[in-house]
């Protein structure tokens, strides 16, 4: 049960805390406990304050809280020295970026990486070209399927079947005319 010499008003309250009415208010809504008669027990607002208030002018409150987060205060805030911390985790994340952007450079020059556009467009003409050969391969077989038995059929169909597989391993794309040099160009680059 709450003593009646720890009910307080709002007015009081904010007087006890170096707050204003408003700021009660505030802390009202944001879940500071209060009796139904709209009266406040002094012994919970401190308790609530304790836990979800931190003062920038350095009240006990605020040391309570710095102990709590093993915070320290800088310039006379702890505004300034969450701000503070919220610019070097910026300043950390800006050159750890630069960084990875750097490593990523080198790395497509040292061609281990390539960008996935180029990969999709790669593995997408092989299977184009796999996928082509394999439909022609019906018609092309059909003349000689007849001239064999079932056995020969299956030695010839497993034949052709593992040489456009093995193309998959050595193919390469077809190169455009706009990629290719031209023939002075390459002997002007010899050394």
């Amino acid at each position: 049960m709450v003593k009646r010499s720890d009910i307080v008003s709002k007015s009081e309250a904010a007087r006890r805390l170096g707050r204003s009415p408003a700021t009660i208010s505030k802390y009202l809504a944001k879940g500071m406990p209060c009796l139904s008669t709209g009266q406040l027990d002094w012994q919970a607002v401190q308790r609530w304050v304790r836990k979800n208030v931190v003062s920038e002018r350095g009240g006990s409150f605020q040391r309570d809280e710095l102990r709590r987060n093993g915070s320290a205060r800088r310039n006379g805030s702890d505004r300034t020295a969450r701000d503070d911390a919220s610019l070097a985790a910026l300043m950390r994340r800006k050159l750890t970026i630069e960084n990875d952007t750097r490593q990523l450079h080198l790395l497509r020059e040292r061609a281990e990486v390539i960008p996935l556009a180029a990969a999709n467009a790669f593995f997408s003409q092989m299977i184009v070209r796999c996928r082509d050969r394999l439909l022609r391969l019906p018609g092309e077989l059909k003349d000689r399927f007849d001239a064999l038995t079932g056995q020969g059929c299956a030695e010839l169909l497993d034949s052709e079947l593992r040489t456009i597989l093995a193309g998959l391993k050595t193919y390469e794309p077809p190169v455009h005319p706009a990629d290719q040099q031209p023939a002075d160009a390459a002997e002007t680059k010899a050394p």
